[in-house]
């Protein structure tokens, strides 16, 4: 039988935990982004170049 308190805290989605976690998603979200070849990906983004609009305000 497991321990009951080993299985929470393996099971503890906060502080660090859960930021660990957040951040492995958004890279599995980009490499299958980046994998299909979506459109807008972030890799498509980081290969474009930044245009800056015409109506900027004076320096």
């Amino acid at each position: 039988m497991s321990d009951p308190h080993r299985r929470a805290h393996e099971n503890d989605l906060t502080g660090d935990n859960l930021s660990q976690l957040i951040d492995d998603m958004e890279e599995n979200v980009k490499k299958e982004r980046d994998e299909e070849g979506v459109p807008g990906s972030p890799t498509d983004r980081e290969k474009t170049e930044q245009v800056e609009p015409d109506d900027q305000a004076p320096s």
